[in-house]
């Protein structure tokens, strides 16, 4: 009759069978794991695509309202010429004001370009094709860049471009000519460059530069925008100047892409939280298995 110890002494087959579960538990524990891995790096895509659109969607905010104001500064300034400037001295004075006026905002500009490109520069790890395989969201973050690229540009080109109608020009000689009666008169209007702001506005810097049209009145030659400035491509108008922005199709779009990856963010959280349920389990199942094969070995040596 064997000894009591014996009776209880686990069978190698039922060790074996142990080892077998062990080991599925370990590839369950290892895939879990992945998943979950998986998750947490979309997960973090998500929040940068987020972030990317809600610093995009607000930096059209800041933009227009930039170039809004300035476009309200203009038209009030050249109300004002129109009344009081009937002399030399004051339409000097007040084109010294526009182009203070005009420099402030470039620089404004300047420096939410020099922001936006240092968002660029941490983005573009993220259309690394070894860093983030997902095609989809490195071609939407491409095409985010090049389109926050042409904005800026292209409310840049408008103002650099009436800069230097005025200060290549001549003051005088742009703004300011004799007349046939020798009296001196305002015969260009800054209206004209209040235009060309808004030109810039919806037309690519590549036709920017392409002015062929021109005026001219008793002495002076004043070069005008070309009217039927249009681009190939839909253009990436941020919002008409004097327009309410919210009711612009591009905000509208940015806002709607930004509210979809807030969805996207909560999705991919959800399936975060399941892959740490799902490996928190295997990792219970693995060390409850492995508790029980050592258990069963200790057992079996006795």
């Amino acid at each position: 009759m064997s000894a009591p110890e014996d009776a209880i002494s686990p069978s190698q087959e039922y060790i074996d069978r142990l080892k077998d579960q062990l080991d599925a538990a370990n590839r369950a524990l290892k895939n879990a794991n992945a998943n979950w891995s998986k998750a947490k790096k979309e997960h973090g895509n998500a929040l940068t695509w987020k972030g990317l659109l809600e610093t995009q969607w607000k930096s059209i905010q800041l933009t227009h309202e930039l170039a809004n104001s300035l476009l309200i500064d203009l038209e009030s300034m050249e109300a004002q010429a129109r009344n009081v400037c009937s002399n030399v001295e004051c339409m000097q004075y007040a084109l010294i004001l526009f182009i203070r006026e005009l420099r402030d905002t470039v620089v404004k500009v300047e420096e939410l370009a020099a922001l936006m490109k240092n968002l660029m520069d941490r983005v573009a790890c993220l259309t690394d094709p070894v860093l983030n395989p997902n095609e989809s969201i490195m071609l939407h973050l491409t095409n985010l860049q090049k389109m926050i690229e042409e904005s800026l540009v292209m409310l840049l080109d408008g103002i650099r471009a009436s800069l230097k109608a005025i200060q290549a020009g001549n003051l005088l000689k742009l703004c300011i000519c004799n007349d046939k009666d020798g009296d001196y008169g305002l015969i260009f209007n800054l209206v004209q460059i209040i235009d060309l702001l808004k030109t810039a506005t919806r037309c690519g810097p590549s036709r920017q530069a392409d002015i062929d049209e021109s005026q001219t009145i008793g002495e002076c030659t004043i070069t005008l925008p070309d009217p039927d400035c249009r681009t190939e491509q839909k253009p990436y108008v941020l919002c008409e100047a004097g327009e309410d922005c919210e009711s612009s199709e591009y905000w509208q779009e940015t806002k709607q892409d930004y509210e979809t990856a807030c969805q996207l963010v909560k999705e991919k959280k959800c399936v975060v939280d399941h892959y740490n349920n799902c490996r928190e389990l295997a990792q219970a199942q693995y060390d409850a298995i492995s508790t029980a094969l050592k258990a069963a070995q200790e057992a079996k040596a006795c």
